[in-house]
């Protein structure tokens, strides 16, 4: 579901739920800025652990290359774990 999508199926719920409770309309508003914002957030710690992840595999990985460019086999990482 894209941002946009989630933001409007938000803004939906938020305005079927308050509709019913008689709040203001800039109640509505104030509470899908909000949850936009949250998910945005959402998005940004996720791309941040991946970034972490892919920065620690990234040598790992070069080697693995580098051995299958050499026809020989990637498992070799497994024989000298600390020299990278």
């Amino acid at each position: 579901m894209s941002i946009v999508a989630t933001t409007m199926f938000t803004l939906n719920i938020i305005r079927g739920v308050y509709a019913a409770n008689g709040d203001s309309p800039v109640m509505v508003v104030t509470l899908s800025i909000v949850s936009v914002l949250q998910l945005i957030a959402g998005i940004t710690c996720y791309y941040e652990g991946y970034k972490a992840m892919f920065s620690h595999m990234a040598p790992y990985m070069r080697f693995m290359a580098a051995q299958i460019q050499r026809q020989q086999p990637p498992a070799a990482i497994m024989e000298f774990p600390s020299t990278l």
